[in-house]
């Protein structure tokens, strides 16, 4: 999500909002297209755990998009449960306690948020304060993983941290090895997390004995110039890690983009619109800032699974008609491999002025008027081809609420 600078205080921005904490579904998908470890941000249990915020104060909120009515139960830290019943193609907005936060300070704590539904759901988090807001996609027990790498930077004096929560009963068992060669292990009970703060932490590598959640944040980024804002998001197991993007660049019309790549192999090649480099150990670190060439698409590739941060800078964010700024905002890459045929994103409420959807889509589907937005066909002249591939790019504004995407051969949302 891209939020408000410090100079208007009072407006917080989801200029592409629905790109920073969208939520999928995949009622169907084509299989081609789908690695084997693919799975959907829909499911019916989740555990999810909130990082600390600028300065420790926030107000934590869960959104709980549901396609078709259904019961949803939220068993909080301490036992105490919230229940909710949702209506079809809606959000939920719930306000989580203010007292379980992770802190970057090398303990453990009981801080695990577990949601169950009846029927599939997706759950997204925002940590909402004032000119420091940042939203992360939950995902289901059934897509967590047993090994992580850390994938996201850190560039101010601030401490940033990743915190691990357990998912399974029984005791989960950890070890973590950081980017200096230390060895750090722990034992959990489910909902308990440890969190760990520190400079020079991507590349730490999480290996636990059964599933767990792991986050990466910073209580105050500062990426490419700008403004320091609070930025979070749940990171990916290597298992679903691909070796394909399409990274759409940000509506930032101030400070271009940047990317991080960390690799899951030891001597990983890829590649950067067509320019090779290597990846010698998964600690390593590849960055590169985003193409200056229109459709501003960069492609990568690699031998072996990698994965991608996108850091969105401070900067000024129009849909046309308003123009506000929005601060630092990390976003987690999709691989093409895993674009699906069928999606649905959502705004985070009246809290945003300004709202765009990015799609990829195989030009095919754009040329013969496959592409749907909310059921009406998207317009072949919205998009663009990127050279070199098999699909176009288009940036469209929407509304606040809840949007469905579709595409008979898969697409990305971003």
């Amino acid at each position: 999500m891209i939020k408000a600078h410090r100079s208007v205080a009072t407006l917080i921005v989801a200029a592409i909002l629905l790109a920073w904490s969208w939520v999928g579904f995949t009622p169907q998908r084509s299989e081609a297209n789908v690695s084997s470890e693919f799975q959907s941000t829909f499911g019916t249990e989740f555990w999810v755990h909130f990082d600390t915020n600028f300065g420790g104060l926030a107000t934590p909120k869960i959104f709980l998009a549901s396609i078709l009515a259904t019961d949803i139960k939220i068993t909080w830290p301490d036992g105490t449960t919230y229940t909710a019943s949702t209506t079809d193609n809606s959000i939920t907005s719930v306000d989580a306690p203010t007292t379980f936060f992770n802190r970057g300070d090398m303990q453990i704590r009981n801080v695990g948020i577990k949601i169950e539904s009846l029927l599939p759901i997706g759950v997204y988090l925002l940590n909402l304060q004032t000119a420091t807001s940042d939203a992360s996609i939950a995902y289901p027990t059934s897509a967590l993983g047993q090994r992580y790498v850390v994938n996201y930077t850190d560039r101010t004096t601030r401490t940033p941290m990743f915190s691990v929560l357990a998912a399974e009963p029984g005791t989960t068992n950890l070890s973590i090895r950081l980017p200096d060669g230390s060895l750090v292990t722990k034992s959990l009970t489910q909902g308990q997390a440890y969190s760990h703060g520190g400079t020079g932490l991507y590349g730490a590598e999480i290996s636990s004995s059964k599933k767990v959640v792991v986050s990466g944040s910073h209580p105050c980024a500062n990426f490419n110039g700008g403004a320091c804002d609070h930025v979070t998001e749940f990171l990916t197991p290597t298992s679903t890690w691909g070796r394909e993007y399409l990274l759409a660049s940000s509506p930032n019309t101030l400070r271009n983009d940047d990317y991080v790549i960390v690799a899951s192999e030891p001597n990983t090649t890829i590649q950067i619109n067509g320019v090779a480099q290597t990846i010698s150990v998964p600690a390593n670190e590849v960055r590169f800032r985003q193409t200056q060439t229109a459709p501003f698409v960069d492609i990568v590739t690699a031998d072996k699974p990698i994965s991608i941060m996108q850091e969105i800078s401070n900067g000024s964010f129009s849909n046309g008609t308003q123009t506000v700024t929005g601060d630092p905002a990390l976003l987690s890459a999709t691989p093409t491999p895993q674009f699906l045929n069928d999606v649905i994103v959502a705004t985070a409420g009246t809290q945003f002025a300004v709202n765009f959807v990015q799609v990829i889509a195989a030009t095919s589907d754009v040329n013969g008027g496959l592409v749907k937005l909310n059921n009406q066909t998207v317009a072949g002249s919205s998009f663009t081809a990127i050279p070199g591939t098999q699909f176009s790019v288009a940036r469209l504004p929407v509304t606040q609420g809840t949007h469905r995407i579709k595409a008979s051969n898969g697409i990305g949302v971003a």
